[in-house]
């Protein structure tokens, strides 16, 4: 399990100004999410985050599945991170 999402939840809604969108995604959820995308393709989900992007995509979709939002996450990276 990503240990270090926790750091990244807290420096993502502070670095957007955009804390209340982010207290949308609870942190258990953003753990899971972090998980099967790191799992789905072995990036890790802290670096891909310092992407405004990929943390835009991420806080519009806060409210979907989880498999939605971390598919979503993946396409994204696979074409402009990774």
């Amino acid at each position: 399990m990503c240990k270090h999402v926790t750091i990244t939840y807290k420096e993502l809604s502070l670095q957007n100004g955009e804390l209340k969108k982010m207290d949308k995604i609870k942190n258990n959820k953003l753990e899971q999410i972090a998980s099967i995308f790191e799992g789905w393709t072995c990036a890790n989900f802290d670096v891909c985050c310092e992407d405004l992007g990929f943390r835009k995509l991420l806080i519009k979709n806060a409210n979907e599945p989880l498999t939605n939002v971390a598919s979503m996450l993946t396409d994204y990276a696979n074409e402009n991170l990774i």
